[in-house]
């Protein structure tokens, strides 16, 4: 049988007062065991707290010498640094940089394809695949690939259909 309402509430407080009456009563307990251990409590902590203060003491130091050492020099940036005490110019070697890359692109003609376009179509109508067409050609899959897509997009458009033209002419 399953508590429902007013008398669930009640059983829920009740245990709660219990569970806290307990935790409170194990905490009294343990408070009474370690008072015959309050000095040796009391040397641990001191110890902690002495450490803590001198590992605090010790970064902090650390870190004003490294400050104090590097601030008499002065990042002239392409130029070297500048130490300011000895009044001289310090030449660091900078990094060398890689030459300068320039990529281009190869750009299409517009108007009429290239004799090696026109083998490549003329191959590609005799049905053989894309990568023999490549090795035949002498040039790569990617181009081979571009060439035979625009000329797709191109009879879709001039014909209206996938890509795709029937010839008609020889079923009679």
């Amino acid at each position: 049988m399953a508590l429902k309402g007013k008398y669930m509430q009640t059983v829920r407080a009740i245990m709660l007062i219990c569970a806290g009456l307990i935790g409170a009563s194990l905490s009294i307990v343990c408070f009474i065991a370690l008072l015959p251990l309050l000095p040796f409590i009391r040397y641990l902590a001191g110890a902690c707290l002495a450490f803590g203060a001198c590992y605090i003491i010790a970064v902090g130091m650390i870190d004003l010498r490294r400050r104090w050492l590097h601030s008499s020099i002065v990042p002239l940036a392409e130029y070297g640094s500048y130490h300011t005490r000895r009044l001289e110019l310090l030449h660091i070697p900078q990094l060398a940089l890689p030459a300068p890359v320039t990529v281009t692109e190869e750009k299409e003609a517009e108007g009429k394809p290239e004799v090696d376009e026109w083998r490549i179509l003329e191959l590609w109508g005799k049905g053989m695949s894309l990568e023999d067409i490549a090795t035949a050609c002498n040039t790569t899959y990617y181009r081979v690939q571009k060439i035979t897509s625009t000329w797709k997009k191109k009879l879709a458009k001039a014909y209206g259909t996938s890509g795709t033209v029937v010839d008609q002419s020889q079923g009679d």
